[in-house]
């Protein structure tokens, strides 16, 4: 029998929730797939866990069954009570809005003025208004960076969102996004293919298997920008 994804009651702290992501005993099956086995993972806010795996190794149904669109098969996932923000593969912005209202969408009445901060730090405050089609492939993408900072959710998923960037402009935005982060005390799972990336901005690294067993093993991983360092 599954058993529901439970949350944190609310901790607000400065407005927002400052409680971490727990994990215990957790097993993901996808299509009679083990995708997962017996996953216990704490994250703790200001932290980023690397997510590392094959194709097909349940990275990206973890990161759902972590933002409450799924439940595990066994075991429970405990995160604040509030939505999570994701940064996925994809912006996925809306063509008919302009930069800045698709930052503003998520934000709420009382701190839209978040959406025009974090444009100008994510160096777009000069294109708040066009929209995505007279935008840069780095720029959309920058964007979705902005709208998932400016969503207050204290837990932070991303999904591999510079794979289609070039190598220059995909490090400057991975640097900015996880130092953002960092500063911002989120809980973050960041989904790479990269060790590399893995490297530059986790404290800690998941590996996955995938099928059959659904084994996973924890890497603590040399981090020398976690402390703000330079590389």
């Amino acid at each position: 029998m599954r058993r529901a994804v439970t949350e944190f009651g609310n901790v607000p702290t400065s407005g927002r929730e400052t409680a971490g992501l727990a994990l215990a005993g957790v097993t993901l099956h996808r299509r009679g797939h083990r995708l997962l086995h017996d996953l216990s993972l704490d994250v703790n806010p200001g932290e980023i866990v690397a997510v590392m795996g094959p194709s097909g190794a349940g990275k990206t149904t973890l990161l759902r069954t972590v933002a409450g669109l799924a439940a595990p098969d066994a075991g429970s996932v405990k995160r604040p009570s509030r939505r999570v923000a994701v940064v996925f593969q994809d912006p996925r912005l809306l063509p008919w809005r302009t930069a800045l209202e698709n930052v503003e969408l998520a934000c709420t009445a009382e701190n839209r003025q978040n959406a025009r901060h974090w444009l100008s730090r994510v160096g777009l405050s000069g294109e708040a208004g066009l929209y995505p089609n007279a935008l840069s492939g780095g720029m959309r993408q920058r964007v979705a960076v902005a709208r998932a900072l400016a969503h207050d959710a204290p837990v932070v998923l991303v999904d591999e969102p510079f794979a289609n960037l070039d190598d220059r402009t995909a490090t400057a935005l991975r640097d900015e996004l996880s130092t953002h982060l960092r500063d911002q005390k989120r809980t973050v799972l960041w989904v790479t293919h990269h060790r590399a990336e893995a490297s530059a901005v986790a404290e800690q690294l998941l590996m996955m298997d995938g099928p059959p067993f659904g084994a996973w093993h924890l890497e603590d991983i040399p981090n020398q920008n976690q402390n703000g360092d330079s590389p």
